[in-house]
């Protein structure tokens, strides 16, 4: 009788081990950026994301969305790694620019949300 307790005891502990969720390193994470300027979501801003501050600068984009009526700009599922983001906007009649800049890291088989404030420029 002891002998079937211990073995259920480590057919379960077995079980347990190897049923934990692992990430695989090359499964796609998701981005977006929430929008905002002076607290306000800021709706049809443009957001760019690239693979580096210099390719950023170059409009070398790996994508670029237009943020939601909410400020949200989601670039959907990107390769794990580190993107550099930016937005901006013209408001009253092209007369202000708005701008922000952010670098993000992506992580396999996560959703990430990061908010992004814009300034005038």
């Amino acid at each position: 009788m002891k002998q079937i307790g211990l073995l259920s005891f480590i057919f379960l502990l077995t079980a347990g081990i190897f049923s934990c969720e692992r990430t695989d390193p090359n499964e796609n994470g998701r981005l977006s950026i929430q929008i905002y300027y002076n607290g306000e979501a800021v709706d049809n801003a443009v957001a760019s994301i690239s693979t580096s501050k210099k390719n950023l600068d170059l409009g070398n984009y790996v994508k670029q969305v237009h943020a939601n009526i909410d400020g949200l700009a989601d670039f959907g599922a990107l390769p794990p790694g580190s993107y550099y983001c930016d937005a901006f906007k013209y408001i009253n009649n092209n007369e202000v620019y708005l701008y922000g800049y952010i670098a993000v890291t992506v992580e396999p088989g996560h959703r990430k949300t990061v908010e992004l404030n814009l300034e005038k420029k």
